[in-house]
């Protein structure tokens, strides 16, 4: 089974900068791609797969970060590629929910 099979939705290739914050690290990161299930970030420093944490997304039509309840699921330690870790979303309310699809909208405009 691979990766893409275990996501229940399809992830649209991006580039947002964001910040990612568990209580192991505190980054600024890149998100590569994103889906209203999560997301995978670019970053040299990994967090433990199961970490708890926070993703804030940088939007350009947003004052503030749109932050988003997370949870480290895979990391990949590749400097060919890109090192970084897959995030899932832990939407735990409908305000979460509607943040994710505001932020898949505003990248179908781009």
């Amino acid at each position: 089974m691979t990766t893409s099979d275990k996501r229940s939705s399809e992830r649209r290739d991006c580039y947002i900068e964001a910040h990612y914050e568990s209580p192991n690290l505190s980054l600024n990161v890149v998100v590569r791609n994103i889906s209203n299930g999560g997301c995978f970030i670019v970053s040299p420093f990994l967090d433990t797969p199961g970490t708890a944490g926070m993703v804030f997304l940088n939007l350009p039509q947003k004052r503030t970060p749109v932050a988003i309840p997370a949870k480290v699921v895979y990391t990949r330690d590749d400097t060919i590629i890109s090192s970084g870790m897959g995030i899932k979303f832990l939407l735990n309310t409908s305000d979460d929910l509607l943040k994710i699809n505001n932020v898949l909208q505003a990248i179908k405009k781009q």
